[in-house]
């Protein structure tokens, strides 16, 4: 399709970046150099390929190569929400090779999202289209990077950053199931009771020594304190308030766990915004694509085209940095 020839150009930061990355290349460094406890990733989310001419490639690739940053975690979604069956599983798959361009420099690690991969015809059609979940698992699966401990066909895992003594579990937010290509819009938030006992039983079991730390990536916030929540993800939020607090809670019993969780980190409503509750951070973060309902004035071919974070996390002194390129601003937080 002649629409997807504009991502050719996404192999150069453009003109109009340069100075922009280059300052937050310089305020990474300098930061990352008082942490002697941490660690540090790009985090990008909500792709919907239409919306996105893709400017974060050449610029996620030029942190790389300037900075000790070297994972990348991206919150999913890669198609937009309207559109042919074609142009579902085309924006999936060309969201995912243009990831892949940089899996020589980051390692990549993906959030499956509720668009993937389902569409609406547009127009208000009752038509649409959505992958079955099996084939969903084997076209994003393969993507990631080395590492992982993952279940058989299914979309959560988790990897250990065993230098710095740091588990990134990825939660799928929407539950296992199938429904009739045919459908529209055919995912359904939740956490099903196999990911819920995964998650207690097997990705919150941490080695038992001192200084191991969690975070968490899904692509629904869990809590009704952030915009775009789903109550089917409550149980979630329950489970990491009480691993949070190391108590003995309703799923499993925490009390003893030395392992100290950092955030659960999101997408999915286009929104820069944070909660905390009961002791128990949650962050989301703004989409990469320029739509409706954007929380910044974005215009393409400006610096404000693109949106997504370095997150730098300062186990010391329990905080987090956020470092944003594109449109928006510089987070920080306390956990």
């Amino acid at each position: 399709m002649d629409y997807y020839k504009k991502y050719e150009r996404v192999n150069a930061v453009p003109e109009y970046f340069k100075e922009h990355i280059a300052d937050v290349i310089a305020r990474c460094n300098h930061e990352l150099g008082k942490i002697t406890d941490g660690a540090a990733f790009v985090f990008t989310t909500d792709i919907h390929l239409h919306e996105n001419p893709m400017t974060g490639i050449p610029l996620i690739r030029e942190i790389a190569g300037n900075t000790p940053v070297k994972r990348l975690f991206c919150g999913g979604d890669f198609p937009w929400a309207f559109g042919t069956k074609e142009e579902c599983i085309t924006d999936g798959y060309v969201s995912l090779e243009l990831l892949a361009k940089l899996k020589d420099v980051m390692k990549l690690y993906i959030v499956r999202g509720n668009h993937e991969f389902t569409i609406r015809e547009a127009g208000n059609s009752d038509k649409g289209y959505t992958m079955p979940y099996e084939q969903t698992c084997k076209m994003i699966m393969p993507y990631q990077s080395d590492g992982i401990c993952a279940p058989d066909h299914a979309m959560y895992f988790y990897v250990d950053d065993t230098a710095e003594k740091i588990r990134y579990i990825i939660v799928d937010t929407c539950v296992k199931r199938d429904v009739p290509e045919e459908t529209y819009w055919g995912t359904e938030n939740g956490f099903d009771t196999e990911q819920r006992e995964w998650l207690t039983e097997t990705a919150l079991k941490l080695p038992d020594e001192d200084g191991w730390s969690v975070l968490v990536f899904g692509h629904v916030p869990c809590v009704m304190s952030l915009p775009s929540p789903s109550k089917a993800l409550s149980e979630l939020a329950e489970i990491l308030k009480d691993f949070k607090n190391k108590r003995n809670g309703r799923f499993q019993d925490f009390s003893t766990v030395k392992a100290e969780f950092i955030a659960y980190i999101c997408g999915h409503n286009h929104h820069d915004c944070h909660s905390v509750e009961d002791h128990t951070l949650f962050i989301s973060t703004g989409s990469s694509a320029r739509l409706y309902d954007d929380c910044w004035d974005r215009a393409e071919g400006t610096t404000d085209e693109e949106l997504f974070d370095i997150y730098l996390i300062d186990k010391k002194n329990r905080t987090i940095k956020t470092l944003r390129v594109g449109a928006g601003v510089d987070r920080e937080f306390a956990y």
